[in-house]
């Protein structure tokens, strides 16, 4: 029997900006907290991706623990515009089952895409679930391989899907990337390795419109380097068209990539190369052309604080992402972060929802705000609950100048 869903209460305005960690160059305060909720059941919850359901809700996938907290189902909940529940679904495909990303696809249900902790003691299987609107199953896919296989994201093509992610099944046990083709009904029909004898790690991809693909992670060259940021893009047969590192004598990895209007890509992650010398990751951005070179690359936060960008998203005359950020009253908060179309911090915004919390993903809303999924820890709670959470619009950047500070 399913427990009931958790909710807080609704929040109309947490607060003022609380917390300011980089100069700007735009007198621009970050949009006010609309409202946020908290979901799940006893245990720990938490969100890894959020999708809109093309209809004013959002579905948030991820994980929720059962009793002991040692296993775990991937969760799925389905909310409305004013994160009200439509439905929620558990997944149980072993000791721990978890979802890294889903998609939509209009009127004809979801695609989930994740891991399970399997018990023969090989690790790791990739998880691919074929949803309908409802989010009941409709067929999965798991990938055995033997060591850990961990799939990342998934698209739709044509007769079928992709699958990206990582793997360790390979001769030299190494982790590499992996690209799968799935049929419509979720059979294999190939799998392709890249990598070197160092790692690549691909936590995230872009399809093309050839039905290529690029992705992106994190690449190293040996086991003593440092990681660097990574970007590869393959044509949709699977060959390498370029390959390139980023980042600096530090380590480096990205998290997120997605393709920009002139054809190039905008990455974000953490990077510890461009402040001074510190243990602690700051915001990672970094611009390509259209064949990966680098246009321009910036970091943000606090040179000595923790901080890192999750997922970024595409917005009119700029760029938004989120994550997480360490203030020293509250611990890890969840990040606002906004730059304008050549990089210049906009605001940089740390005020979290209300306790201890980190963003995971973001999307832009209809009416121009933002809504964030991830995790939440109350003040005096034991374990971190899903948490969605949704902002007031956000503002146009100006044009007179004589705004900029």
């Amino acid at each position: 029997m399913k427990l009931p869903v958790r909710f807080s209460r609704p929040v109309l305005l947490l607060c003022s900006l609380l917390f300011v960690l980089t100069s700007t160059v735009f007198a621009i305060d970050p949009p006010q907290i609309r409202w946020y909720r908290t979901y799940g059941r006893e245990f720990k919850e938490d969100a890894r991706m959020l999708v809109s359901d093309q209809a004013g809700g959002y579905v948030a996938a991820g994980m929720s623990s059962t009793a002991d907290t040692t296993a775990a189902n991937m969760f799925l909940v389905h909310v409305d515009a004013v994160g009200e529940v439509i439905w929620q679904q558990f997944y149980d495909y072993g000791e721990q089952t978890k979802a890294k990303d889903v998609k939509r696809f209009r009127g004809d249900g979801y695609l989930v895409t994740g891991y399970r902790l399997n018990n023969d003691g090989t690790g790791m299987d990739g998880l691919i679930l074929r949803l309908n609107n409802q989010g009941e199953l409709i067929w999965d896919h798991i990938l055995e391989g033997d060591r850990d296989d961990v799939a990342w994201r998934s698209f739709r093509v044509d007769d079928g899907y992709i699958t990206v992610g990582i793997t360790e099944s390979t001769p030299g046990e190494q982790k590499d990337a992996f690209v799968m083709r799935l049929s419509e009904d979720g059979e294999r029909l190939w799998l392709e390795t890249f990598g070197t004898e160092r790692v690549e790690r691909a936590t995230s991809a872009v399809l093309l419109p050839d039905e290529g693909l690029v992705l992106a992670g994190l690449s190293r060259d040996n086991p003593t380097a440092n990681d660097d940021g990574w970007m590869m893009r393959i044509d949709a047969d699977g060959n390498i068209v370029w390959w390139h590192q980023y980042g600096g004598d530090q380590a480096d990895e990205f998290h997120w990539v997605e393709q920009t209007e002139d054809g190039g890509f905008i990455l974000c992650g953490r990077s510890k190369s461009y402040r001074p010398p510190t243990e602690d990751y700051n915001t990672w951005l970094v611009k390509t052309d259209a064949d990966g070179n680098e246009e321009w690359n910036n970091v943000y936060g606090p040179a000595q604080a923790a901080d890192w960008a999750q997922m970024v998203q595409i917005i009119p005359d700029g760029y938004i992402m989120t994550g997480s950020a360490h203030t020293p009253e509250r611990g890890n908060q969840i990040t606002l972060v906004r730059v304008n179309e050549e990089g210049e911090l906009v605001y940089f915004d740390a005020r979290g929802f209300e306790g201890y919390d980190i963003g995971y993903a973001i999307r832009v809303t209809p009416d121009g705000g933002y809504i964030i999924a991830g995790k939440m820890l109350m003040e005096g709670q034991e374990f971190n609950d899903l948490i969605i959470g949704r902002t007031r619009p956000d503002v146009t950047l100006p044009r007179n100048k004589n705004i900029i500070k």
